[in-house]
C-alpha cells in the first residue's frame, strides 16, 4: 500500500528506533543470560550441569546432574586460591563417593579431575552457564522453572517424554506419555472432543504432566533424608462430552518432611478445560452455589476473607454432615462405628469429609475422606461414591450434563 512520503519516513524512523532499543537491550528479547555459580561442561564425554556456591570459600557447596543420571549429586569442599577440593557423597552422606580437584582458568571456567573411590579418574571442564529462555510456545511451568532455577530449568530441558500406544476408554482415543526417570506419566486425547477442546484439554494435562515431573526431581533434591521418594500413579475414570476426570495418586517424603500421600485428581469442564471445584458439581446448601471455584480459578487463588469464612462454614456445617448421613445411608456396614479402642478410622466423622478429594467414575462421584499424615492409611477407602441419582437433585454451579448410570453398568 502507498503510505506517501511522510508514511514512509515515520516508518523508517519506528523501525530505526526499535533496531535502537534492541541494541541497547531497553527491548525485551529472548537472549541467553549468564547465572552466577551455574555451569555446564562434561564428565568425561558426559554433559553435566552443576551450581556451585562459593559464597564461604571454606565451606563450599553445591550439586550437578548428568545427562545421563537426571538426578542431583550434592558435594562440599574448599576452596583455596585457585583450586577447588569437592567430595561427592554417596546415598548415607558420610562416605565420600568420588572427589573431584578443580583449577580455576581464564573466562571464569573450570578444569580438573573427578576421582572415583575406587581411584577411577576422568576429566572434568566446567564453563559459566548462559541459560536461553523458554520457547514462547513452552509449557507455562518451564518459564516458571526458568525464573526460579535455571539449574532445574536446564534439568527439563533434557527430559524427554516417551509415548505409549494408544488406546481406547468410553469411546474416546487416547494417548499416554511416561517421564523414564521419574516414571510419572499423563494421558492426551485423540479424539471424541472438537479439536479446539482437545487442544485446551490436552494444554491443561501437558501442564499437569510437567508440573508433577518438576515437583519430583524437586522433591528428591532436598537434603535431610536417604529415603525421599516421589511417586505418581495416573488412570483414567471418566469422560463424557461435559468432563474430564482422572484419578492422580501422589506418595513422597522430601528430605526430613513427614511422608505425604493422597489423591490430587484431575477434573476439568471438557468444553473449556477449566478445573472443576466441588461446588461446579454438588451443592447441598441453601440458595445458589457458591462462585467457589470462579474466585479461585483467579491469579492468587485466594478467597476475600469474608467469602473464605462462608465457605469455611458451609463445608463444616452443612456439607459435611449431609455427605456423612448420605454415606449412613448408602454404605450403612462400612461406616459403622469403630468398637474396638484402637479403631481410629471413624468416618462417621464430619470433619473428615469437609475437603475430600473426589472425582468422577462411571457409577458416580468417588470422594476420599482427608486423615491427618499419621492416620492416611484411613483415606484409602474404595465404596464411597455418591451415585448420579443423588447428585442430580443436588446440583452444582457449572450445572454439569451428568452421565446415566446404565451407560457404563458392567456385567
Amino acid at each position: 500500500m502507498y503510505k506517501g512520503r511522510f508514511g514512509w519516513r515515520a516508518l523508517w524512523v519506528a523501525m530505526a528506533l526499535l533496531a535502537l532499543l534492541v541494541v541497547i537491550g531497553l527491548w525485551p528479547s529472548r537472549q541467553a543470560r549468564p547465572v552466577d555459580g551455574l555451569y555446564t561442561g562434561t564428565l568425561d564425554s558426559t554433559p553435566i550441569v552443576l551450581q556451585l556456591d562459593l559464597s564461604n570459600p571454606a565451606k563450599v557447596s553445591g550439586r550437578y546432574f548428568a545427562k545421563n543420571a537426571l538426578h542431583d549429586q550434592r558435594f562440599a569442599g574448599t576452596l583455596e586460591a585457585d583450586q577447588l577440593l569437592l567430595e561427592e557423597h554417596a546415598e548415607d552422606r558420610y562416605t565420600p563417593s568420588a572427589r573431584m580437584r578443580l583449577k580455576k582458568i581464564p573466562d571464569g571456567r573450570w578444569q580438573g579431575q573427578w576421582m572415583s573411590a575406587e581411584g577411577r579418574q576422568t576429566l572434568l571442564t566446567l564453563d559459566p552457564a548462559r541459560v536461553d529462555p523458554p520457547q514462547a510456545e513452552a509449557q507455562p511451568v518451564f518459564t516458571e522453572t526458568y525464573q526460579a532455577s535455571p539449574y532445574d530449568f536446564l534439568r527439563l530441558q533434557w527430559l524427554q517424554l516417551t509415548a505409549g500406544e494408544p488406546v481406547e476408554y468410553m469411546g474416546y482415543s487416547l494417548q499416554w506419555w511416561t517421564e523414564p526417570t521419574s516414571k510419572i506419566k499423563m494421558f492426551e486425547v485423540l479424539s471424541g472432543y472438537t479439536p479446539e477442546e482437545r487442544e485446551r484439554i490436552n494444554q491443561h494435562l501437558r501442564q499437569r504432566l510437567w508440573s508433577e515431573v518438576a515437583a519430583h526431581f524437586t522433591c528428591l533434591a532436598k537434603v535431610g533424608a536417604d529415603d525421599s521418594y516421589h511417586q505418581a500413579s495416573t488412570s483414567v475414570t471418566l469422560l463424557t462430552p461435559e468432563i474430564v476426570s482422572a484419578s492422580f495418586y501422589i506418595a513422597r517424603r522430601c528430605g526430613d518432611e513427614t511422608p505425604d500421600e493422597g489423591e490430587q485428581p484431575v477434573n476439568l469442564d471438557a468444553h473449556s478445560a477449566q478445573p472443576l471445584f466441588l461446588e461446579d458439581v454438588l451443592w447441598v446448601g441453601q440458595g445458589p452455589a457458591m462462585n467457589v471455584g470462579d474466585r479461585r480459578r483467579q491469579a492468587d487463588g485466594h478467597l476475600p476473607e469474608t467469602q473464605a469464612k462462608a465457605f469455611d462454614d458451609y463445608r463444616s456445617q452443612v456439607f459435611a454432615p449431609w455427605l456423612v448421613a448420605q454415606l449412613q445411608s448408602l454404605y450403612p456396614q462400612p461406616m459403622l462405628a469403630p468398637e474396638e479402642a484402637d479403631r481410629v478410622c471413624d468416618f462417621n466423622n464430619p470433619s473428615h469429609w469437609r475437603n475430600p478429594a473426589w472425582y468422577f467414575t462411571p457409577q458416580g462421584l468417588y470422594l476420599s475422606p482427608v486423615y491427618p499424615e499419621k492416620l492416611q492409611w484411613c483415606g484409602g477407602v474404595v465404596w464411597s461414591v455418591l451415585p448420579y441419582p443423588v447428585l442430580q437433585q443436588y446440583p452444582g454451579k457449572a450445572g454439569l450434563k451428568l452421565p446415566e448410570p446404565s451407560l457404563y453398568a458392567r456385567p
